[in-house]
């Protein structure tokens, strides 16, 4: 017997997986095509950041261009090969992918929280496909956020304008899977978070 949500909306806290779809249920054809068009799109903007070089493409936008059809084309070409940009849309179709992966795994038996193994799906709430996708979208943004935050930071002026390819295949080949897991398993975000807030919310010392 299913069991019943609870009065705000959310499944109860009974420990079962909520996330992966039964075995049973039949894919859309929107999530199949959904997840076909991430795969290319991520192998589409590793290979822009990888063989397109930005940097002459933004001192044109930096020079100022007079025709607007050539500054929409100059400027999508800096969005999607500039590495500051390029590892967004690499971390978010990552996230995404990570995540189809959770909902799509064929899994015979999942673990409850009383440690008793029961099949995969029994029981659960699932929430909606277009929930579960937006969830894992905004924790690839946070992985984002973190990785530009780390670059900026700890790496040369010369090295963020001018990132080598060997560089840029490190860094979108790093972001590109700790997004994936992090779309698979949601709780890596969650102990991430715990453990930042625990650095933050530290006394500071004094000499």
């Amino acid at each position: 017997m299913a069991s019943a949500p609870s009065p705000n909306g959310l499944p109860p806290d009974d420990g079962r997986d909520h996330l992966t779809r039964p075995p049973d249920a039949t894919l859309s054809a929107w999530e199949v095509a959904f997840g076909g068009v991430a795969l290319v799109s991520w192998f589409a903007c590793f290979a822009l950041g990888s063989f397109v070089s930005s940097s002459s493409y933004r001192a044109r936008l930096l020079g100022g261009i007079e025709s607007p059809p050539e500054f929409v084309r100059v400027a999508l070409i800096v969005i999607m090969s500039y590495t500051l940009t390029n590892i967004f849309f690499l971390v978010s179709v990552s996230s995404a992918l990570g995540c189809m992966l959770c909902r799509w795994r064929v899994a015979g038996r999942i673990r409850s929280g009383d440690g008793r193994s029961e099949t995969a799906g029994a029981g659960t709430f699932e929430y909606p496909a277009a929930r579960v996708y937006l969830a894992c979208f905004l924790r690839g943004f946070l992985l984002y956020l973190m990785a530009i935050s780390g670059l900026l930071v700890l790496s040369t002026e010369q090295s963020v304008e001018q990132t080598t390819q060997v560089q840029y295949i490190r860094i979108g080949g790093l972001i590109s899977a700790i997004g994936f897991a992090s779309g698979f398993d949601p709780n890596l975000i969650l102990k991430l978070m715990g453990r930042l807030t625990d650095f933050v919310n530290q006394p500071i010392r004094g000499g």
